[in-house]
């Protein structure tokens, strides 16, 4: 049995989510909201095998868009050339970023069935940075 592990960080590689309402509840609700996330995604996804339907791909999308913060990840992937691009560049890569990550998502529906664990959960005022881990065995 061959057993991929993803460490993320709430970005494919560090990934911040800026949940503001629920930050501002403490890690316990971030937990819980990423637990039940992550039960409505294995539940969308379904059984192993199974087709996909438009609805389960914009339902999933829906959810994946409600709990990244695009900006946030594109900032962590382009480090410091961030701030020297322009406000129209960044929108630019901003955009095509997210699509990317979407569509990545969306098109290996497969990894929606990893062991999730939460390692740790920061609170800083409105912004919660959750590490995370990833394991799903029988890759193919």
């Amino acid at each position: 049995m061959r057993r991929l592990k993803l460490f993320l960080m709430i970005s494919i590689f560090s990934l911040v989510s800026t949940i503001t309402v629920i930050a501002q509840n403490g890690e316990e609700a971030i937990k819980d909201m990423l637990i039940q996330r992550d039960l409505q995604i294995k539940e969308l996804v379904g059984p192993e095998g199974q087709e996909y339907s438009d609805k389960q791909r914009s339902d999933l999308k829906e959810i994946i868009n409600g709990i990244i913060d695009f900006e946030e990840m594109a900032k962590t992937a382009l480090d410091e050339t961030y701030n020297t691009i322009s406000e129209e560049s960044r929108t630019e890569f901003i955009d095509l970023f997210s699509t990317i990550i979407r569509d990545h998502s969306l098109n290996n529906l497969e990894i929606y069935r990893a062991k999730v664990s939460y390692n740790s959960i920061e609170v800083n005022n409105s912004t919660g940075l959750v590490t995370t881990m990833a394991v799903l065995d029988d890759i193919r």
